[in-house]
């Protein structure tokens, strides 16, 4: 009753939250960004997307381009490290490929260990997504707006 309710007052709120309550894998149901709506996603690349088009250009207008030759050898060692990580585990896990062409998709009751890997490589993947918007965020820290290839 008390969701019947919610659903008429806020309708635009209840399909951007409520509505993916009863849904979902409960595998992942505790990972950090894998909550009941999209509302967090949605956070992250509207905040990317405010700075690298509005705030930091202004920010960085008056300023001198920040030195980040530190910063970005961290992110680019780390960048490699995941990515030989991911590496690893397709050529072992995922045996050079061949696992994926295999389309008998395990249900969301299966909890054997070889499925709870799979599900921590791919969600660890899918963070570096979010990592991978740092290059950007970078650029504009640098001045290099030149190399910001964001069309909106």
């Amino acid at each position: 009753m008390w969701t019947h309710d919610f659903q008429l007052k806020m309708p635009s709120l209840y399909l951007l939250t409520r509505s993916f309550w009863p849904e979902g894998d409960p595998r992942i149901k505790n990972f950090p960004l894998f909550t009941d709506s999209p509302v967090d996603i949605l956070t992250i690349m509207f905040s990317y997307l405010l700075f690298v088009k509005i705030i930091g250009p202004k920010l960085m207008k008056d300023r001198q381009p920040f030195d980040l030759r530190n910063w970005m050898l961290l992110y680019n060692v780390f960048l490699v490290v995941i990515n030989a990580y991911f590496l690893y585990e397709f050529i072992f896990v995922v045996k050079f490929g061949l696992a994926l062409v295999d389309l008998n998709f395990p249900d969301a009751n299966d909890f054997s260990e070889a499925t709870l890997r799979s599900i921590k490589i791919a969600y660890i993947y899918y963070l570096t997504k979010f990592i991978d918007l740092m290059d950007t965020i970078f650029f504009v820290l640098r001045k290099k707006f030149s190399q910001v290839l964001i069309f909106l």
